[in-house]
C-alpha cells in the first residue's frame, strides 16, 4: 500500500433498508401477492394503504408496550385482511413471506461492492432496525448474491445463512 493513501477499511457496517436492497419494493409485491391469494375483489391501492396503516399502527403499539414486536407481520396482515373480511392463516404467512423474500434483491451495483469489499478481506455487517433482525428477509440476501466467506448475524440461523454469535 502506498503510504500517502490511508488505509483500508477492516469493518463496514451497512444498512439494509433502502441501503443494500428495496424493501418497500418487495413489501408492495408481497402484500400485493398476498391480496391477490386472499382478498382478490379488494383493490390493491385499498389494500396497501390498509397495510400501510396498520404498520405504522403496530409500531405505535410497540413502543407503548402493547404489542410484541416479534408478531409483526400476524398483526399486521391478520388486521389488513381482517379488514376485508378474511381471517388470517399460516398459508397466508408463508405465502407473504416467501414473495417477500423471493422479491428482496440488491441495488443496482450493491452485490458487487460487498464482493469486491469481502474479497479486500473488509469485514462486512448488515444491520436493520426490524424487529426480527436479520431472520427477516434479509438473511438470505448477502449468502443469496454475495458467494464466498462466513456471514454471521443475530436473528437467523446457519440455515438463514447467518450464524449467531
Amino acid at each position: 500500500m502506498r503510504p500517502d493513501l490511508p488505509a483500508p477499511p477492516r469493518f463496514l457496517a451497512f444498512d439494509f433498508d433502502g441501503t443494500l436492497t428495496d424493501f418497500v419494493a418487495a413489501d408492495i409485491h408481497a402484500l400485493d401477492t398476498l391480496r391477490r391469494a386472499a382478498c382478490p375483489d379488494v383493490p390493491q391501492a385499498a389494500f396497501e394503504d390498509r397495510a400501510v396503516d396498520e404498520i405504522m399502527a403496530f409500531h405505535g403499539r410497540v413502543e407503548a408496550g402493547l404489542a410484541d414486536p416479534l408478531r409483526q407481520d400476524a398483526e399486521r396482515l391478520g388486521r389488513t385482511l381482517a379488514a376485508s373480511g378474511v381471517t388470517l392463516t399460516e398459508e397466508h404467512l408463508g405465502l407473504y413471506t416467501r414473495a417477500l423474500v423471493a422479491a428482496t434483491v440488491p441495488m443496482p451495483g450493491a452485490a458487487e461492492l460487498l464482493r469486491d469489499l469481502r474479497g479486500a478481506g473488509v469485514r462486512l455487517a448488515l444491520l436493520s432496525n426490524a424487529y426480527d433482525g436479520a431472520a427477516g428477509a434479509g438473511a438470505g440476501l448477502i449468502p443469496r448474491h454475495v458467494r464466498g466467506g462466513r456471514h454471521r448475524g443475530r436473528g437467523g440461523g446457519a440455515e438463514s445463512g447467518f450464524q449467531r454469535r
